[in-house]
């Protein structure tokens, strides 16, 4: 397991006892600590004679290298930061999550690494993305103001931006002053695709100042007020901006600031720049390279500030009982962008796992509970922060520590030399990382010993294979907590996974789109529409992995709206149904069971009127397998028919939902049990025409229809059915917000789980998943869609607005949800997994080169491996398609990366 530092360096335990004593009735409190934090005795035995908690604030630092600080070795003059290191603890080996700003402070306010995030936390957000920290995901702020702590943050958010982010308040701070993106303009505030990005809890604010100076003014005056004669213990998080580069609009770049763009950003509306004080760029006028000149200006400015919060404490009389933790959020640039900061000697940078990304200048002072000089060599990683502080404080009994992946580091700052065993674990993007004892295992195949080559220069895999071999055991075993065994949860681009059909779209109103079918050959069968109008069928064989495809009807018409659904019989023919858009229904029969490879002669069902749209069919088995399909017919009205002879003769059509205005169109989606229970699910029209859209639910069960209660609505006689008659599983009037319908299925329980879309903006989609819990409709958001999926020329119309990414159930296990979302300026594929009143989530697609959209999960039998199927390229419109069809299989011919 764990190999622990054959040192702690220069550990003094003499004002230890004396802390000890002062903690004694406090802490006597928090001896019920549970096993999986590993409190050690030393640490139980801090106890004071008075009740007063400790003051705590966080300087999380930005993008500071490990050997920027003078008491990290640099050239950088810091004194009040190396002061605190001087009073306290300087670690040698802290390290952070990951090697970017977002995963990093999510770790940090969480103790979970960033793999656990509901959202997606893995990487640094971009101003287009969509994931934020959910509500659920509690805090360290969350847990101190219930312990009785004021609480602020000034600064960086850099964690999403949605409802809850106004203030921050849901997220445990009182009071907020500061930015929401990655970084902004340090003189204007502003931040490109966001424009003005500063705010004082929730209210934009235009302020005259440097941006560090500014944070720095507000975290001074929290403390005098929350200082002298306060019993009310605080916790203020600085989390500065510097030294990370700012966002200039070059327009404005202000006289004396350094724009460094290297030629870059030639035609940028926005540029990387270092923005420095001039007069700290004065100070640091003895460094020649005006880079790192201009970064060394932002570094000393920030130790300036930091002496101001110092004083700020020492002036209200509360630095004594103050906890000063200072911390990077990952390493620096050093060989990329500017070349500016300095790793103190370790391979890598900001965005590696190598030690220069990951491993970070930090230090803790506190006068009343620590002794100081001291310099501890013991791994320890930003996930530790909130349990260790749950300790200190006595919130850890409110904590669920099987959620938790930090553990609390008390001992070591009370000067334990002992740490429970533990490996620190790092995927960030396609890099990965376990550090265990002194060996680091790189991208599954790298071996490094760390305490005797920092610098990660000798590869020492071919030395040590059984080495290798354990930790990519351990990495695994890690692994396997966040995604729960699922082997689908790569990160690959879209182009790494196999095409099964290489012109193609879909829509997601005429479904099964696929289906899994097993016969002489396990075989996944799909329907399609290609750019020429062809209505085409394919067969993916799942032993061989090879694809087969028939054109069901050429050149019917360029729209995805006409995608075949695919019913299977019992016999193992195969029934595809498909439609003309706003014209004909048709019907094809296989030749041969479980093969596509002949079909009878198309037929065109007379089932009358006109504008007939999508196809939905299902089979139950409990009527003798009658056979139901389903459709929009004349004047939008949801219509059906059926058949009791596989397809042979249909009975007359009749109305589901009638139509209620010229305009108004209900969707409608279906699934069914294959037995005796069809779901239905629909809405009042179209989201473009109804701004106050509803999501209805009903089901059939032995020829009568049914609210979701149960309570009977009435027969197959009495229709059409008003969805008047119909309970809602959400009240668009009630809100004043329009939704669209995506799925439904049952659950284990063999309850109706839906999946819909909310739109409070054109360009703000959101995903919601609602499940019946046997008496009402619980209703959760998973997360944001992003805006429109479609993509348009500048100044284009977008024609259909409230066209999200999809998402699908997965009605194999209603639990697991596959969707399409934003991440870095394209739509990729997320799995969500519900589990234990939270949703975990890992990315199928992740850097992809085009959108990845509509995804859609073929039902499978129990224990077989998912297989999701989605739409890959550039979507524009349903008549207007560059896109192709890809399957969760990573192509046979590209060479897999080692986990």
């Amino acid at each position: 397991m764990f190999l622990m530092p054959t040192s702690v360096m220069g550990l003094k335990c003499n004002n230890h006892m004396q802390g000890k004593k002062k903690w004694k009735h406090w802490m006597r409190g928090c001896m019920a600590i549970t096993a999986m934090l590993a409190i050690m005795p030393m640490a139980m035995e801090v106890q004071a004679q008075h009740t007063a908690k400790p003051n705590i604030v966080i300087i999380y630092v930005d993008d500071l290298g490990y050997g920027d600080l003078g008491c990290y070795g640099g050239d950088i003059p810091t004194p009040n930061i190396d002061r605190i290191a001087k009073q306290g603890i300087r670690f040698t080996d802290f390290y952070v999550s990951a090697p970017a700003c977002t995963p990093s402070r999510y770790s940090m306010l969480t103790g979970r690494y960033p793999q656990r995030s509901m959202h997606g936390l893995t990487r640094a957000l971009m101003p287009v993305d969509t994931q934020y920290l959910d509500t659920a995901e509690k805090t360290l702020a969350y847990y101190l103001q219930a312990q009785g702590y004021h609480t602020a943050l000034f600064g960086k958010w850099h964690l999403g931006v949605n409802d809850s982010t106004q203030t921050l308040k849901a997220h445990g701070f009182e009071e907020f002053v500061g930015f929401l993106g990655g970084c902004v303009d340090y003189f204007t505030h502003g931040y490109g695709p966001m424009g003005h990005d500063w705010s004082v809890n929730g209210e934009q604010r235009r302020e005259e100042g440097y941006a560090t100076d500014l944070i720095t003014d507000y975290a001074v005056r929290f403390i005098a007020n929350r200082g002298r004669g306060e019993s009310q213990p605080f916790m203020a998080l600085l989390a500065y901006n510097a030294p990370h580069y700012g966002k200039t609009d070059p327009s404005h770049i202000v006289p004396h600031t350094i724009a460094l763009s290297h030629g870059k950003y030639q035609g940028y509306n926005v540029i990387n720049s270092l923005q420095a004080p001039q007069s700290y760029v004065q100070k640091a006028a003895a460094i020649e390279d005006p880079y790192r000149r201009a970064y060394a200006a932002m570094v000393m400015n920030l130790d300036d500030n930091i002496g101001r919060v110092l004083e700020g404490l020492e002036k209200q009389g509360v630095l004594q009982n103050t906890m000063v933790w200072f911390i990077s959020d990952n390493g620096g640039y050093s060989e990329s962008f500017f070349g500016h900061a300095d790793n103190g000697g370790l391979r890598g940078e900001k965005g590696t796992i190598w030690e220069g990304g990951i491993r970070v200048p930090a230090m803790v002072m506190w006068n009343d509970g620590i002794s100081g000089d001291k310099v501890v060599d013991v791994p320890v990683c930003n996930i530790d922060l909130l349990p260790t502080l749950a300790n200190l404080t006595g919130f850890q009994e409110h904590i669920e520590f099987n959620r938790i992946d930090g553990i609390a580091i008390s001992d070591v700052l009370f000067g334990s030399l002992e740490m429970p065993e533990r490996p620190l674990y790092w995927r960030y993007r396609k890099q990965t990382a376990l550090r265990q004892g002194d060996w680091k295992l790189v991208n599954g195949k790298e071996l490094y010993n760390l305490r005797s080559d920092r610098a990660e220069a000798s590869d020492l895999a071919t030395v040590y294979p059984e080495k290798v071999s354990e930790l990519r055991a351990r990495f695994k075993q890690i692994e396997g907590r966040f995604t729960q065994g699922s082997t689908e949860c790569d990160r690959r681009s879209a182009e790494d996974y196999e095409v099964v059909a290489g012109d193609a779209a879909w829509c997601w109103f005429s479904d099964p789109r696929a289906i899994y079918h097993k016969g002489s050959r396990e075989q996944i069968f799909y329907g399609y529409v290609n750019s020429k109008g062809d209505v085409v069928i394919g067969a993916r064989d799942l032993s061989t992995k090879t694809v087969e495809t028939f054109v069901l009807h050429e050149r019917l018409q360029v729209d995805d709206h006409n995608v075949p659904a695919i019913l299977a019989l019992s016999d193992g023919h195969l029934l595809a149904f498909y439609t003309e858009h706003n014209g004909r229904f048709f019907m094809r029969k296989s030749k041969r069971p479980g093969d596509i490879s002949a079909w009878h002669e198309e037929r065109v069902i007379p089932f009358g009127g006109s504008r007939i749209t999508y196809a939905h069919p299902v089979m139950l088995s409990g009527e003798g397998n009658r056979i139901y399909v389903f459709w929009r017919g004349s004047d939008w009205q949801q219509t059906f028919a059926f058949s009791d002879d596989d397809g042979d003769t249909w009975s007359r059509p009749q109305v589901l939902l009638a139509s209620e205005g010229t305009r108004n169109r209900p969707y409608l989606k279906v699934s069914s049990d294959g037995h005796n229970r069809i779901d239905f699910i629909f809405t009042d029209g179209h989201p473009g025409v109804e701004p106050t859209n509803s999501v209805y639910h009903m089901y059939y069960e032995q020829g009568a229809f049914y609210q979701t209660d149960g309570s009977r609505i009435s027969d197959v006689a009495q229709l059409p059915l008003s969805r008047k008659a119909i309970g809602k599983v959400y009240d668009g009037r009630a809100s004043g917000v329009r939704s669209w319908i995506a799925d439904v299925a049952l659950n284990s329980q063999g309850n109706p789980v839906v999946c819909y879309m909310r739109y409070p903006k054109d360009t703000d989609h959101r995903y919601h998943y609602a499940w019946w819990d046997g008496k009402q409709w619980v209703d959760e958001e998973i997360c944001r869609a992003g805006g429109w999926m479609p993509r348009v020329a500048p100044n284009e119309r977008v024609k259909e607005p409230h066209y999200s990414g999809g998402i699908v159930l997965d009605h194999s296990d209603a639990n697991h949800v596959y969707l399409s979302r934003e991440v870095g300026g394209c739509f990729e594929i997320a799995h969500y997994t519900r589990q234990d009143t939270e949703w975990h989530s890992c990315l199928l697609t992740e850097g992809s080169l085009t959108d990845s959209v509509r995804p859609y999960a073929v039902k499978m039998p129990t224990g077989q491996p998912p297989v999701v199927l989605w739409m890959t390229g550039h979507y524009s419109h349903y008549t207007e398609f560059d896109t192709e069809l890809r399957i969760n299989a990573v192509k046979v011919n590209k060479k897999r990366e080692q986990e």
